[in-house]
């Protein structure tokens, strides 16, 4: 099964020995000696057995001999640094959400090509108008474009007029690999910019567990 939501990324066993669970960006490389300390902002609290509030931006420690922060958004299983300092958080485990991107111009959603994206972060890009999680029904017929009879789980993203009915068929130019059997998300832009209602596939993201 898929696992789309941010809680799905969580490991249970790691998470019951983290007393926090955080979905970071990295804002600065590492830096030190036996710990290297990253300075991260918080995208999302996934755990939080602590007094504390986690809002904005954290430094956390990794051991330098350790996976430290990577570039980009990841999960980080959390202990405190020390019983004192209540504010000061190091690293239990870190784990990087993976996407493979499968059609489509990498431009299009550049950010994507390296760390999968939880919906959230996706839909800040500007540059996309409509984004919908979709399973295929039944392989599109035609020449130049076949279009594929998809059932829409969810609608990520829409900033058009238009409203998604459950069953969509949509474009794929035949060139393009065809669309996997498992759920995917599909950036859509209109087929004919005359024609609000006609829809083709613009990008391919098939998220790997």
């Amino acid at each position: 099964m898929l696992a789309l939501a941010a809680e799905k990324f969580v490991d249970d066993k790691l998470a019951a020995k983290a007393e926090v669970v955080l979905r970071v960006k990295r804002l600065t490389p590492g830096v030190g000696s036996k710990y290297l300390w990253y300075r991260v902002e918080v995208l999302q609290v996934l755990k939080n057995q602590s007094s504390e509030t986690f809002t904005n931006t954290l430094s956390v420690a990794a051991y330098s001999w350790k996976d430290g922060v990577p570039e980009g958004v990841s999960i980080l299983y959390l202990e405190r640094y020390n019983q004192t300092d209540k504010e000061l958080w190091k690293i239990v485990k870190v784990f990087v959400p993976q996407i493979s991107l499968i059609s489509g111009n990498s431009n299009l959603v550049e950010f994507a090509t390296k760390y999968r994206k939880i919906k959230d972060d996706i839909v800040r890009n500007k540059e996309i108008s409509v984004m919908v999680r979709a399973q295929l029904i039944e392989p599109g017929a035609g020449s130049k474009y076949l279009w594929d009879k998809i059932k829409i789980l969810e609608v990520i993203r829409n900033t058009s007029s238009y409203k998604f009915p459950s069953v969509l068929s949509v474009a794929r130019e035949s060139i393009d690999p065809p669309l996997p059997d498992e759920e995917c998300i599909l950036i859509l832009e209109y087929y004919n910019p005359n024609r609000k209602d006609l829809w083709k596939i613009a990008q391919v993201l098939v998220p790997q567990i």
